[in-house]
């Protein structure tokens, strides 16, 4: 919608002066005209009008975003481990070994022994 602001006296609805009439037709076709005490007012009135179109593309946004980030997450916690986390009840703790690097190591050896490499 174009909007035109004019710097002219005119009276508000409240019996206040004013010296800004912002001018715009909606999309229905019919035309507005409003008394403001200030530019930066009627310009105010313009975003207030237009506020909610965008407020809708933010949401949006924000959720897709937000997606994002889950899926983003989900796949970094399933492609990296935490090698300090706890392994389970099947390993005991090696007191020379807090990492667990030689425990891994075990089970790779007796993975191949298995395998028969």
């Amino acid at each position: 919608m174009p909007y035109t602001v004019r710097k002219r006296s005119c009276r508000q609805s409240s019996g206040k002066k004013g010296d800004y009439v912002l001018s715009y037709t909606d999309n229905k076709g019919k035309k507005h005209s409003n008394c403001h005490t200030s530019r930066k007012r009627a310009q105010g009135q313009i975003a207030a009008i237009e506020g909610p179109k965008e407020s809708v593309v933010r949401m949006t946004v924000r959720e897709i975003l937000r997606d994002i980030s889950e899926t983003t997450y989900a796949l970094r916690s399933t492609y990296f481990s935490n090698p300090y986390e706890d392994p389970g009840d099947e390993f005991e703790p090696d007191p020379d070994d807090p990492v667990g690097l030689v425990d891994q190591a075990r089970r790779i050896e007796r993975e191949d022994a298995i395998r028969g490499r």
